[in-house]
């Protein structure tokens, strides 16, 4: 992994951020208002 210098080092860190996000999904960015839905209520669009 090292050996590929520093962009590669940028770009495992860039697709390991960008998976977080992914893993995390929406509900991180969702208000914590939102939980106070019902279950049947629609979700607020991302």
């Amino acid at each position: 992994m090292l050996t590929y210098g520093h962009s590669g080092v940028a770009a495992i860190a860039l697709a390991t951020d960008i998976g977080r996000r992914l893993l995390a999904g929406p509900a991180a960015e969702v208000p914590p208002a939102a939980d106070d839905q019902e279950p049947g209520s629609p979700e607020p669009a991302a």
